[in-house]
């Protein structure tokens, strides 16, 4: 029987850019405004960053605003500026291909693909506006999410934060009667790639608990440095050599 092989990524890795520093530099503007004495300390930027992951997991999006702009003492930004910054942060770009892709590279090597997002209602209301767009099918309804004919598991939906979702993930793939894979590869993107040192700070610590969690799950963890089809080309081919390997030492 062939080696049947899961592989989970996430969504932000099909898509062009995710860049959070406008809407940050805008609020800290809009702070510096009202309040020339303002200071984003490290304690402040930790409570934005839970207020941020709150949201992430299933925050109503008029609480998440209230709260942080009280948080950062802004009064007078309108919210219509608020969510057109924010809905700027994600660049979709040529996401139909990427989808194409992991179809054909799924099929060639008999690889299911699982995706991941932590994510909020706001960015994937924009990002199921944009999908249809491009004439596919990003179906929020159902849970998991389906982007086509792939598994979208978000963060906003399922109450979980990035290392709890992949967690979720694994667990729910191995819980499958049919299909159950042999192998599950997570697909993590690499820190040193983080130019911000705090955030890269942060995706290090990540990285470092997720990666005891998987040794200790028999989940095998894979960087993606260079392109998808790159990264997918390596982690797939990486597999079915492996798996030649055992194959030949059984028959000796």
């Amino acid at each position: 029987m062939q080696n049947r092989v899961a592989v989970v990524l996430s969504l932000g890795m099909l898509l062009e850019k995710i860049d959070t520093s406008g809407f940050i530099a805008m609020l800290l503007k809009k702070a510096m405004e009202e309040n020339s004495a303002f200071v984003p300390t490290p304690e402040l930027q930790r409570q934005a960053f839970l207020l941020f992951e709150k949201f992430n997991q299933g925050g109503e999006p008029k609480v998440f605003e209230a709260q942080l702009l009280q948080l950062l003492g802004i009064k007078k930004l309108e919210s219509i500026e608020f969510w057109s910054e924010w809905n700027k942060m994600v660049t979709l770009g040529k996401l139909s291909e990427k989808v194409q892709l992991l179809q054909e590279m799924g099929h060639k090597h008999n690889a299911l693909i699982y995706l991941s997002s932590d994510t909020n209602v706001i960015h994937l209301e924009r990002i199921a506006k944009e999908v249809a767009e491009e004439k596919m099918e990003l179906d929020t309804k159902k849970q998991p999410v389906t982007l086509e004919q792939f598994p979208l598991y978000v963060s906003c939906q399922v109450g979980k934060n990035r290392q709890e979702l992949i967690k979720h993930i694994v667990s729910d793939i191995r819980s499958k009667e049919f299909n159950k894979p042999n192998t599950i590869i997570l697909i993590l993107g690499n820190p040193e790639n983080i130019k911000d040192k705090s955030h890269q700070a942060i995706a290090k610590r990540e990285h470092e608990a997720i990666s005891v969690w998987c040794k200790e799950n028999n989940v095998v963890i894979s960087l993606h440095n260079h392109s998808l089809q790159e990264t997918l080309a390596q982690v797939l081919a990486r597999e079915v050599n492996a798996t030649d390997t055992q194959k030949l030492a059984l028959t000796k």
